[in-house]
């Protein structure tokens, strides 16, 4: 770990990295402890999140040229994961304790608190860095059959970290390179553009949408990324799109919806596609325009 290089990034908006640094380095400094401790006494989760997403990020999976998954120059031959509590894994209370039991796995390099303190995240060394996925989905079993579920967006190589700080962090050197890879038949594309690229097919089905906005699309889908906000912030984006497109827009409302969910209420398209109908009758009614729409996608990194 002390060898590998990775890049550095401004925030989680920053696409283009800032620097080269030490992964060693950056998991053991106590630069960001000020901060860090500030959002984890903080309980307002949105504002968590603002604060988050300010905080500069590492790819821990090597050195990119841009933040993307195919501008990888050099692999660090480590995989982050995420396991968090809450939803995903209620049964974990006690993080002190998780570490100290992932202590006995002997392919953990790492093990650390997460910015909000509510999770932890691994540093894994891999036998075969080419073969990144491959050994995120053995990962993925072997945590599965212990009874903790990691976060499953953390197969993306290019998959950023922010800055953390505990002051008791697992740490082994000497950690066992994960060598199991699984192999799984890669997904058909759920996007392909026509020849002008102003038409978008989505599994299957046609959709007449511009190019950037289709491009923007896929980007919330990759990264299963909600803008929506609570209720208010909906029905704004909602009007932005109606103002736009009118009928049309309600294919791009329900795909910039569908990753809406929290402990009592997730996305169901019949309840998306009452929000977008009420938005056509009265989006007249308000101020809101496309700017609207593309002011929370800029908020929530979409572009």
């Amino acid at each position: 770990m002390k060898n590998s290089k990775v890049s550095l990034f401004k925030d989680y908006k920053t696409k283009l990295p800032s620097d080269i640094i030490s992964l060693y380095d950056w998991v053991t400094t106590e630069t960001f402890k000020d901060r860090v401790e500030h959002i984890r006494s903080i309980s307002d989760k949105k504002q968590q999140r603002e604060l988050k997403a300010q905080l500069p990020c590492i790819t821990p999976s090597g050195i990119f040229s841009y933040c993307k998954d195919n501008n990888l120059d050099l692999h660090s031959g480590f995989i982050c994961v995420d396991i968090d509590g809450g939803e995903s894994n209620p049964q974990i209370t006690d993080f002190e304790a998780l570490k100290l039991s992932l202590a006995k796995l002997p392919f953990i390099a790492y093990c650390g608190l997460s910015v909000s303190g509510n999770g932890v995240f691994c540093l894994i060394p891999i036998k075969y860095p080419e073969k990144h996925i491959e050994h995120f989905y053995a990962i993925e079993e072997m945590f599965q059959k212990i009874g903790i579920n990691i976060d499953t967006s953390c197969k993306n190589v290019s998959r950023l970290r922010g800055a953390s700080y505990d002051c008791n962090p697992i740490i082994n050197l000497n950690a066992k390179p994960f060598a199991k890879i699984i192999q799984r038949s890669v997904k058909p594309q759920r996007f392909t553009f026509d020849k002008k690229g102003s038409h978008v097919f989505v599994d299957g089905e046609f959709h007449s949408v511009p190019y950037y906005m289709a491009l923007m699309i896929k980007t919330v889908d990759d990264n299963k990324i909600d803008i929506t906000g609570d209720r208010r912030q909906w029905f704004a984006i909602g009007c932005s799109i109606a103002s736009e497109y009118g009928e049309n827009g309600r294919y791009v409302f329900h795909e910039f919806s569908k990753h809406y969910k929290n402990s009592r209420y997730h996305y169901t398209k019949e309840e998306t596609d009452d929000m977008y109908s009420n938005c056509l009758r009265c989006f007249n009614r308000y101020n809101y325009s496309i700017a609207t729409f593309f002011y929370f996608c800029k908020e929530n990194g979409v572009v």
